[in-house]
């Protein structure tokens, strides 16, 4: 990339998720899993759904060559994918940890679409 607005926020978007994945793979190495119940099924499809979604919106996605518009297009599609699959976890979670975990991202993503939204507006 070129714009330093971006890459300061890509770095700090890496930071961020890197401290998540942290503590993801923490909760998953200190608890056991637990049987399928319906709820974890309804998650799965849940969580399955926003996956495809953003694949598929990431392929109709028309690129310009601009590294930093592409990401910044790319991220929001990513984010709003985070989204769905925290409302899920929010949703149909057991663990209140770990719901407030998807809570936390989903504030955190929610603000950071709406700053990458505010970056491509200042950009038309």
């Amino acid at each position: 990339g070129k714009d330093n607005v971006i890459k300061a926020k890509a770095q700090m978007m890496k930071d961020a998720q890197t401290m998540e994945i942290i503590q993801l793979d923490s909760f998953m190495y200190a608890h056991t899993v637990l049987p399928d119940s319906m709820a974890g099924m309804a998650f799965m499809e849940a969580s399955e759904l926003a996956m495809n979604k953003m694949s598929n919106l990431a392929q109709d996605q028309k690129l310009n060559g601009n590294i930093d518009y592409d990401f910044v297009q790319l991220m929001i599609q990513h984010h709003q994918s985070a989204i769905e699959m925290a409302n899920a976890q929010i949703q149909f979670g057991k663990v209140q940890k770990v719901k407030d975990m998807a809570t936390k991202m989903k504030t955190d993503q929610m603000k950071e679409i709406a700053e990458l939204k505010t970056w491509l507006k200042s950009k038309d």
